[in-house]
């Protein structure tokens, strides 16, 4: 990205929603919505005029073209394009379809505006983000702890652990300590990999 602001188009036929949504991407720094739109069809037609962009949000449910088939016309479009699924509805076979599809991530509507901001970095990336069931029985995930869940927030904000002590006034190995723990819990081996599973599994919960 290079320091260039996160291009985004916006596709919901709710225009309460949209706007909510426009409002909370367009009030980070490294991110903008440059096109909005409230069916399928018009999506198509603002991604032939809007220049490339980095990522598209777009409702499942939409008339004309539901965002599922708007999105593979989309990436005709734009190949580079990365696109999440949003969606009122907590429905596997969406889940499914959207990855069949060959769209980029998928996140409830219900999720917080961290998650969503997240989430729209992580693509912008070249991440995928798509929910995955806790596993039940021996090696299910750990609850994160309120500390690590407000160091894992701070890791996605781009902090380093340096940035991170200071913040919470703790030492730089007492962030270790607690990264270390977190990648324990979360079966991962990166910041990274951190930062995509938590969102995955719903736990980054907004702590501004």
């Amino acid at each position: 990205m290079s320091g260039e602001k996160i291009k985004v188009l916006l596709a919901d036929d709710h225009s309460v929603v949209r706007g909510g949504t426009k409002l909370i991407i367009n009030n980070e720094a490294d991110m903008v919505v440059v096109g909005e739109a409230s069916n399928g069809e018009e999506l198509l037609k603002l991604a032939q005029t809007s220049g490339p962009c980095d990522v598209a949000i777009v409702d499942v449910n939409m008339p004309r073209l539901n965002g599922i088939q708007a999105a593979q016309k989309l990436k005709e479009i734009q190949p580079a394009i990365k696109v999440l699924i949003m969606t009122g509805y907590n429905n596997e076979g969406y889940v499914q379809a959207s990855q069949e599809s060959g769209v980029d991530g998928f996140l409830l509507k219900e999720r917080s505006p961290l998650e969503l901001i997240t989430t729209i970095r992580m693509l912008a990336m070249g991440h995928q983000v798509f929910p995955r069931p806790e596993k039940s029985g021996p090696n299910s995930y750990s609850k994160l702890t309120e500390r690590e869940l407000r160091i894992i927030y701070l890791v996605s904000e781009g902090m380093t652990n340096k940035e991170i002590s200071n913040r919470l006034n703790i030492t730089e190995r007492t962030v270790e300590y607690h990264l270390s723990n977190l990648y324990g819990k979360l079966l991962v081996s990166s910041r990274t990999e951190a930062v995509k599973k938590v969102i995955d599994l719903g736990w980054l919960i907004n702590l501004k």
